[in-house]
């Protein structure tokens, strides 16, 4: 197999050999010379194989006439309607064919982003609507909080990664959690200091509902609200055994308190409905649930004449006139007792710490 002719590199070979590398002018002449001798040579030895094989030579050319003849009578005109056929495929078939793809891919672009746009122009109205509110008494926390669950699932949703690709959608996030915390500290406050109120109790549910089981809600009603109220009766209670007189008195304020206290509760929470694992529910029956109770009377005397007897307990064994004036007045304050809890349970546990003054 001959190599690749190189021009170059021939040249490069014949000024090499014709030329003394201790001299400083290049001869040129005697390597055209050279090339002239060689050529002159070619041509002898061209003109001697073809006068010893012209008969060869001539029956190829032959040959060579009739393939060209073959070509243009026959084969051309077949590659020619060939070449026309694969002309019209690809004016008709593939040219549309590329050309709709490239539009196709210009309208999905263009789709994506009118849908980054709107959904971005959503976030910014979202956002103008929570500028709008001021978190006080007088804030609409319902609608408050539909416009921050909207911005949740946008911020939560990995679908809306292209979304948070929009600057301003993505550094409102920050303020968007920082508002969120302010507005789940205004509402414990605001349960705290105004009781069980509907909007607010459905308010917090919202804002603290993790889709999980929601446990910070449950711990937040149970401190907020019915912890309270024990702790602020169960004061009142353990206050009256210093003048012991005064019990029945108490106790039946407690009894009352108490009682309308329950009864709200429940109300408020039979009056919150919500949906749990898609079905439709109260969160008076998510919270006895949570509880583990059977109703929220029991929960509540319970939890309250426990402490109660702790706290007797804690006041007899400290002993002197207190803990002596008890046990004077102990008939007294069963009576008070027996008169002001119809209910047997209730009546029983507070008996039973009574009982504890001996």
């Amino acid at each position: 197999m001959f190599k690749p002719f190189d021009p170059i590199a021939l040249g490069n070979s014949f000024l090499l050999s014709t030329n003394d590398e201790d001299t400083t002018e290049l001869d040129i002449s005697t390597t055209v010379k050279k090339l002239e001798f060689d050529l002159q040579e070619c041509e002898k030895r061209i003109g001697k194989v073809s006068t010893k094989n012209s008969e060869v030579l001539l029956d190829n050319f032959d040959r060579v006439a009739d393939v060209q003849d073959l070509m243009e009578t026959q084969l051309s005109p077949s590659l020619q309607r060939v070449n026309q056929s694969i002309a019209r495929v690809e004016d008709q078939i593939i040219q549309p064919y590329n050309d709709s793809v490239k539009l196709n891919t210009a309208l999905k672009n263009l789709h994506q982003t009118l849908d980054l746009l709107r959904n971005s122009r959503f976030v910014v109205s979202l956002v103008q609507q929570l500028q709008k509110f001021d978190i006080g008494d007088d804030i609409d926390y319902i609608k408050y909080l539909k416009i921050y669950q909207y911005l949740h699932r946008i911020y939560q949703d990995p679908s809306s990664s292209s979304l948070l690709s929009v600057k301003l959608v993505r550094d409102y996030y920050p303020i968007f959690t920082s508002k969120y915390a302010d507005m789940k500290s205004k509402l414990i406050t605001l349960i705290s200091h105004e009781g069980n109120t509907k909007v607010y109790v459905v308010a917090l549910y919202n804002v603290l509902d993790d889709g999980s089981d929601n446990q910070e809600f449950y711990k937040q009603v149970d401190t907020l609200l019915i912890n309270k109220n024990i702790q602020q009766n169960l004061n009142r209670l353990t206050k009256s055994l210093t003048t012991p007189r005064t019990f029945g008195m108490v106790v039946q304020e407690v009894n009352k308190n108490a009682t309308g206290f329950i009864s709200n509760l429940k109300l408020t929470l039979a009056n919150c409905q919500v949906v749990k694992d898609g079905d439709s529910t109260t969160l008076l029956d998510l919270c006895v649930k949570y509880f583990n109770a059977t109703d929220f009377e029991s929960l509540y005397w319970t939890r309250l004449t426990v402490r109660f007897k702790k706290n007797i307990d804690s006041t007899v064994s400290r002993g002197g006139p207190i803990a002596k004036n008890l046990k004077v007045y102990r008939e007294n304050l069963n009576k008070a007792v027996d008169d002001t809890f119809s209910n047997d349970q209730v009546n029983s546990m507070f008996s039973e710490a009574i009982m504890r003054i001996r």
